[in-house]
């Protein structure tokens, strides 16, 4: 089976693990420090390293003064941390509807939804690594501090936002993620939310907060990941460039998302979602659905505002996700290529 997603972690990231764990300190300490600098340097800007993408954002909201019952604003398709995470802290949430050609959160509907709610946080989601266009221009008094970027899927291409490390992603700790932000004093918040409020004095806390610390374990990874980095990112567009130019334009093929700029899923939109989905495993590619609209799901049908919108129930009706990773081989492309061509050709 051609896997969905394989990460490349190679000999240098067993070493530095191994490194670490000859050592006698193996949670957050000194190269946790090492790779939060490694990172300021690379996305430009101050970053505090958390456990996890889904910590990121949780110790976001909480550094930007989120109180109960806020009501956050979140695009209507995404992975459902992105409306769990505000939920769990006693927000309200309300969906907007997305673009149908970039999969992020449209414009037009946002500033329709402002114009009628006391909204507080608008958390936009660089869906597949595609950037969001800038929406402080949309209404002057949301200042960056009520914008939570979820840069979960765009490490190389955002350069703020809560990033995840998880084992699927661009760059991996295997478990991770980070904040980064140009507001020094927000990341210096975030810093000690993520380690229970501590004010740097022992059991001094000033904060509410939890543990989202990571462990210099996962850090020895990244570290070694963020050195290889733009190489992935390379890949990752070198092989949706050829899935953009080589899958062939039959009638059960509808389109693509608008190429993003630092590719972490090819998507590919049909006509037969399902008897697509079904022949290409029966050939051994490990193709998957995108996730569900949130207003679907679940665990949150009865606890949003609202619903999704048209543009979201199409864009899963329709829409498969191609193998795409760090570790896929050219010969896996080929066969991806062969296959989905043959499925939608016969």
């Amino acid at each position: 089976m051609i896997p969905h997603n394989r990460p490349d972690i190679g000999e240098d990231e067993r070493l530095m693990v191994q490194q670490v764990m000859n050592g006698e300190w193996w949670t957050e300490g000194r190269i946790t420090e090492l790779f939060e600098k490694a990172l300021e340097e690379y996305l430009g800007a101050p970053t505090c390293v958390v456990n996890s993408g889904s910590s990121a954002l949780m110790c976001a909201l909480l550094a930007s003064g989120f109180k109960p019952n806020d009501l956050v604003v979140v695009p209507a398709i995404t992975y459902v941390a992105t409306a769990m995470i505000p939920l769990m802290l006693g927000a309200r949430v309300r969906l907007v509807d997305v673009d149908p050609a970039t999969f992020n959160m449209d414009h037009h509907k946002l500033r329709f939804c402002l114009a009628q709610h006391d909204v507080s946080f608008i958390i936009p989601v660089h869906i597949g690594g595609r950037i969001c266009e800038p929406f402080e221009h949309i209404e002057p008094r949301y200042t960056q501090w009520k914008i939570i970027q979820d840069s979960a899927q765009a490490m190389g291409a955002a350069r703020e936002g809560c990033f995840s490390f998880q084992m699927t992603k661009q760059l991996t700790t295997v478990e991770g993620g980070c904040i980064t932000s140009i507001d020094r004093e927000f990341i210096d918040r975030c810093r000690r939310i993520k380690n229970y409020g501590r004010t740097g004095q022992v059991y001094i806390h000033d904060l509410v907060g939890s543990n989202f610390r990571t462990t210099d374990i996962n850090s020895a990874i990244g570290l070694e990941q963020l050195r290889k980095i733009d190489g992935f990112i390379k890949r990752r567009r070198d092989v949706l460039h050829r899935y953009y130019t080589e899958l062939r334009g039959a009638p059960d093929r509808v389109g693509f998302q608008a190429e993003p700029e630092s590719p972490m899923f090819c998507f590919v939109m049909v006509d037969n979602k399902s008897a697509v989905l079904d022949q290409l495993q029966q050939a051994g590619i490990d193709a998957r659905t995108i996730w569900p609209p949130l207003d679907v799901q679940p665990c949150l049908t009865s606890r949003l505002e609202n619903g999704g919108g048209p543009n979201a129930d199409y864009i899963y009706q329709h829409t498969i996700s191609l193998p795409l990773s760090n570790g896929i081989t050219d010969e896996e492309v080929d066969t991806v290529i062969k296959e989905y061509n043959r499925i939608i050709s016969a």
